[in-house]
């Protein structure tokens, strides 16, 4: 893990929000710096239970067995390893039929008022639910942000992701971006 990516302010009280568990290597990371809750998300089936068995009996974390989004919906999600996804495709991926929830729903549903980070890696998903959450406002219950943009799960992703930054903007300041954007950090503004 990149040391850069834990350089947050954070302690055993912080809730911190996980979409796009994987396998779980960002929950043990906030688990043993913070000792923080996590809250994660998980959709793909064979991920979700490896996190599930991983963090068997850590009462601080708890695992969503559904994606965040911009809207409700059942998707067909392509598994192919750190590269799942609901918008690539590949003829020798298995696929797997999931549910992803409205993240104001979400939100709303696990009584989710402050958020100390949410860390966001759901290939190509973060542009929906990050346009939601901007239009709602609930951006505003997050104090960090930690975004990987994908070239991907927009019809223009280098234009929205622009689009995404500029409305983060108002309300929080970015704190750092590496590698021509493939992960960036945003501060909530005092």
């Amino acid at each position: 893990m990149e040391e850069f990516r834990l350089q947050y302010p954070l302690s055993h009280r912080s809730l911190v929000l996980d979409a796009g568990a994987f396998r779980g290597h960002f929950i043990d990371w906030c688990r043993k710096r913070w000792n923080c809750r996590v809250v994660a998300f998980e959709p793909c089936a064979e991920f979700a239970d490896g996190v599930e068995q991983r963090f068997n009996g850590d009462n601080k974390v708890h695992l969503c067995r559904y994606g965040v989004s911009g809207k409700t919906e059942q998707v067909a999600l392509s598994v192919r390893g750190d590269a799942t996804s609901v918008y690539l495709t590949s003829d020798d991926a298995a696929t797997e039929f999931i549910t992803l929830r409205d993240v104001v729903q979400v939100f709303d549903d696990l009584d989710l008022r402050l958020v100390d980070l949410f860390k966001i890696n759901i290939e190509g998903g973060e542009y929906s639910m990050l346009d939601r959450m901007i239009e709602t406002g609930l951006i505003e219950r997050v104090r960090y942000f930690q975004i990987q943009f994908h070239g991907f799960g927009s019809p223009n992703p280098g234009a929205d992701r622009d689009k995404i930054r500029t409305a983060l903007a108002r309300t929080h300041r970015e704190e750092w971006c590496v590698n021509g954007g493939q992960w960036e950090s945003w501060a909530k503004r005092s």
